[in-house]
């Protein structure tokens, strides 16, 4: 069973990194590491608070 529940703030690290991990294996056929690196460098716990 899944159970869900609203965001919270302490969860956001932990996103963004589900996040940059995910974009760098689904993307990566079709991008380059290094513009997938580059757009992910900023992409911080902050963006989804």
């Amino acid at each position: 069973m899944i159970k869900h529940r609203t965001f919270k703030d302490s969860d956001a690290e932990e996103v963004a990194n589900l996040v940059k991990e995910t974009m760098l294996t689904t993307n990566i056929k079709d991008y380059s590491k290094e513009y997938l690196d580059n757009d992910l460098k900023n992409l911080t716990a902050q963006d989804f608070m």
